[in-house]
């Protein structure tokens, strides 16, 4: 049997940042253990309308969600890993809009967006991160749409803390993801966000800076986001992908003109028109 809930918070047990942070959710959402699920302990919170579980997967390989968890909306807590080991926090949907698939997923397939719950994830972290005075330390960015898990049934979304172990082990930047994901959760339950703003974005770099302005600013709650990398050709089931895996589905699209090129971004411009958007 499923266990249902509204909101699932999920972790890896491999996840280093994962785990801590689901050390401060539990213990600052007042979290009560209440079962199983493929017989790894679950706790509930906040009205009994949240879960928060692991599971012995790293979370790219996380497709199986839907078999053991019957949610609108799932959170992934987890670690961020960059070459350049650059100190980040961030949010994004997962997704492979190329043929690459090199971690987790189906190549040319996206998950189903959260943009409401992401934009506000985005703006619970850099708020809380700010109070707490760690964003000369860590860049509190958005991520372009990429990696696994690409076949779950509902929205699913993912917030990190990069990207390197010494970043992962950090508490004070678990106890702030922590708290940015009870505040987001809270103002879910306490308001409408039937008459907002939804929009798809392409361009930018993987951390796109636009686009995370854009978020900040409250006019828009983005939903996938392709980087300039993923966009060498125009493909049509990808944008169908962006507007239809997404609840609620957009109403715009905004492309960051300086970075793609010019034939791309004319044919951009008429499959999006086309699309409705």
């Amino acid at each position: 049997m499923k266990i249902k809930a509204k909101y699932a918070l999920v972790y890896s047990e491999r996840d280093l940042a994962g785990k801590g942070i689901a050390k401060y959710v539990k213990f600052l959402g007042e979290f009560k253990e209440s079962g199983l699920i493929d017989n790894r302990k679950y706790f509930r919170g906040l009205n009994d309308k949240v879960i928060l579980t692991s599971f012995d997967e790293d979370v790219i390989y996380f497709d199986f969600l839907d078999k053991y968890i019957d949610a609108e909306v799932f959170i992934v807590l987890s670690r961020h890993s960059s070459e350049a080991r650059v100190k980040t926090l961030s949010v994004h949907h997962p997704g492979n809009p190329t043929e690459e698939a090199l971690y987790g997923g189906k190549p040319l397939t996206l998950a189903y967006a959260a943009p409401i719950t992401s934009s506000l994830l985005f703006r619970s972290l850099h708020d809380i991160a700010s109070e707490a005075n760690i964003t000369t330390e860590y860049d509190v960015v958005l991520e372009a749409t990429h990696h696994g898990p690409t076949d779950v049934s509902k929205p699913i979304v993912f917030i990190e803390i990069g990207s390197s172990e010494s970043e992962w082990k950090d508490e004070r930047a678990q106890e702030v993801v922590a708290k940015a994901v009870l505040r987001t959760l809270k103002i879910l339950e306490s308001k409408s966000f039937e008459n907002v703003k939804v929009a798809i974005g392409f361009g930018g770099g993987h951390y796109p800076r636009k686009f995370t302005s854009i978020v900040l600013s409250g006019k828009y709650f983005m939903g996938h986001i392709l980087a300039k990398y993923a966009l060498t050709k125009v493909r049509k089931e990808i944008i169908h992908q962006m507007i239809d895996k997404s609840i609620p589905k957009p109403r715009y699209a905004l492309i960051e003109k300086k970075s793609i090129k010019s034939a791309i971004r004319k044919e951009l411009v008429m499959q999006l028109t086309n699309s409705g958007l």
